[in-house]
């Protein structure tokens, strides 16, 4: 396999579609109108224990920022739009770019230039890195207040079902959000 990239993927370029994505400390989301596709991940117990959820004072080993994994849904977000691209036309460009919109300046900066400071972060950077090699999408990141990034937090954090209100169960009506957001 070459380790190159298409120029085009170097040079300032429209974007053929956009996704947004939030994360919490225990779930994140993402979603994108022209791809038509949106999500909701449970982060695995396992996670959640190393974030501040559970390690107040963040000064672990082991502990698991939100900027990790606001990270996360971005390359959540890539792969999911290049699934789109690999099996929808949803354009027609030979080496389209994907621009992911995130309230996170952490994600964002480690989306177009990677980490040099968190050693879980630059574990995802590689990961992000290998899935691009290869792929005729490209990526670009923009940053966008969290106030203005509400239909994305609102995916990424869950609701206590009436139902399930004295249980541990958490669910959401996803079927609310067309009819929330139109």
């Amino acid at each position: 396999m070459a380790w190159e990239a298409p120029i085009a993927h170097l040079i300032k370029r429209t974007p053929f579609a956009s996704t947004f994505g939030d994360a919490c400390l225990d779930a994140g989301g993402g979603y994108s109108l022209k791809l038509r596709f949106w999500y909701h991940i449970q982060f695995p117990e396992q996670i959640v224990r190393h974030t501040l959820k559970h390690l107040p004072d963040g000064k672990s080993a082991d502990f698991v920022s939100i900027n990790v994994l606001e990270f996360v849904i971005v390359i959540i977000n890539y792969c999911a739009a290049l699934v789109a691209v690999l099996t929808e036309n949803v354009t027609e460009d030979p080496y389209p770019v994907l621009l992911n919109v995130v309230d996170n300046t952490s994600a964002h900066s480690w989306t177009m230039h990677t980490c040099k400071g968190s050693f879980i972060a630059k574990l995802l950077a590689k990961f992000i890195s290998y899935l691009m090699i290869g792929s005729r999408m490209g990526i670009n990141s923009n940053w966008i207040s969290t106030t203005d990034n509400y239909i994305a937090d609102e995916i990424s954090r869950l609701k206590k079902s009436l139902a399930g209100s004295s249980s541990q169960h958490y669910s959401f009506d996803y079927s609310t959000l067309p009819q929330k957001y139109p």
